[in-house]
């Protein structure tokens, strides 16, 4: 099967290239033309793609319809060292533990 290159990443000067090995430098992919390319940019390198240039700004679109509001913390039910969040839309969130942070606040307190 022939050497269709190899995909080396950055450009390093001390690596030996064989034709067809891409490497990147500067935002610019480029591919050996010949084993032992040599220098880059030089006589034995093809650039391949480059990034181009920003464009300008397009014009503003329509605006969108407007969404519903996100949910808000209402409430909160604590019991036991647990602090759950009761939602404005009456969802239920997720339960807090606040007992080690309570422990943590005796230990240093005690100091």
């Amino acid at each position: 099967m022939p050497y269709v290159g190899e995909v080396c990443g950055l450009f390093d000067p001390e690596r030996q290239y064989r034709k067809y090995d891409v490497v990147s430098l500067h935002g610019a992919e480029w591919r050996a033309k010949c084993d032992a390319p040599g220098p880059l940019p030089g006589d034995g390198w093809a650039l391949a793609a480059k990034a181009g240039e920003r464009g300008k700004r397009g014009e503003l679109g329509p605006r969108g319809e407007r969404g519903m509001p996100a949910a808000a913390i209402a409430e909160w039910h604590v019991r036991d060292y647990r602090a759950v969040p009761v939602m404005s839309d009456g969802s239920i969130g997720p339960a807090l533990d606040l007992s080690a942070l309570f422990a943590q606040y005796h230990i240093e307190a005690a100091e």
